[in-house]
């Protein structure tokens, strides 16, 4: 589907999890003038079962696309409030 004079909003999550989904899903049905694209960097998830060590890991991926020039108008990464409170995506209010 072509849709003429749309502007893209390119957003990139570690995460995408089922309720940004569904938040981006919505804008997009509801608005004529822009429409989110996002890249769930979930997917570069590698994990070394006999070594115990990460191979690859979405905030690392999302640094080497933004270092290779890769641009994003929105980007939602994963922070911890503290050391007894869980992590939270920090582009949600």
């Amino acid at each position: 589907m072509v849709i003429e004079n749309v502007k893209i909003i390119n957003m990139a999550v570690e995460y995408a999890d089922p309720g940004t989904i569904e938040r981006v899903k919505d804008f997009n049905k509801t608005n004529s003038d822009y429409r989110i694209k996002l890249a769930d960097y979930s997917e570069y998830f590698e994990w070394d079962e006999e070594n115990e060590r990460n191979i690859n890991s979405p905030d690392k991926q999302l640094k080497q696309d933004i270092a290779a020039g890769k641009t994003f108008d929105i980007i939602c990464s994963w922070r911890k409030t503290s050391s007894t409170r869980p992590s939270r995506p920090a582009c949600t209010r």
